[in-house]
């Protein structure tokens, strides 16, 4: 955290930690956390956030296009294909909004395992 105030970078807001308990320790330590990224409480007075990973490499000017409203017109959440796994989904970087049913949703395949 201070690498990145140091870096010139504001905390916007606290999600906080989420590790079920059943969760394997390692390499996707902190992604349990990205189910509350949709709690509508937290984010409370946001019609919709943008969200980039600290590691997300941005490599062109198009990632202006994530701030375009008409973005989520017709959908809850976009997201792009995983470079790796083109059935899956990258979480790196999202456009969504807080959504009460879909934070229970997710937060419970989440703690489910």
């Amino acid at each position: 955290e201070n690498w990145l105030q140091s870096a010139g970078w504001e905390k916007f807001k606290e999600v906080p930690s989420l590790v079920p308990r059943n969760a394997v320790l390692g390499i996707n330590d902190g992604i349990h956390m990205k189910a509350m990224l949709f709690n509508d409480e937290i984010f409370a007075g946001y019609d919709r956030l943008v969200y980039i990973d600290s590691d997300a490499w941005v490599r062109s000017s198009k990632i202006a296009d994530l701030l375009d409203p008409s973005i989520l017109s017709s959908m809850p959440i976009a997201m792009t294909y995983d470079w790796n796994d083109p059935k899956m989904f990258n979480t790196g970087v999202m456009v969504y909004r807080p959504n009460k049913a879909m934070f229970h949703e997710v937060f419970g395949m989440v703690m489910a395992g």
